[in-house]
């Protein structure tokens, strides 16, 4: 039983309008998930990823594979 479990609020993804990226610090190694607008280029943090179960959290809960996400330094 998972009492402190986090729980990411749900964001509308639109694969034909955006794109999943990771944007990772090269100075601090802080990394942020979220969605690239593909028009204008606004990025749209939905989650940052302190572990691999963080990671995990947001690729199945918007159902994405690990090689469609794009990493950006």
């Amino acid at each position: 039983m998972k009492l402190f479990q986090k729980k990411m609020k749900k964001y509308p993804y639109d694969p034909a309008l955006q794109k999943p990226v990771i944007y990772s610090s090269i100075c601090t190694g802080e990394k942020r998930a979220g969605f690239l607008w593909n028009k204008d280029g606004r990025f749209e943090e939905v989650a940052c990823i302190r572990s691999s179960r963080d990671m995990e959290m947001f690729l199945k809960d918007y159902g994405l594979k690990k090689e469609d996400v794009e990493i950006k330094y």
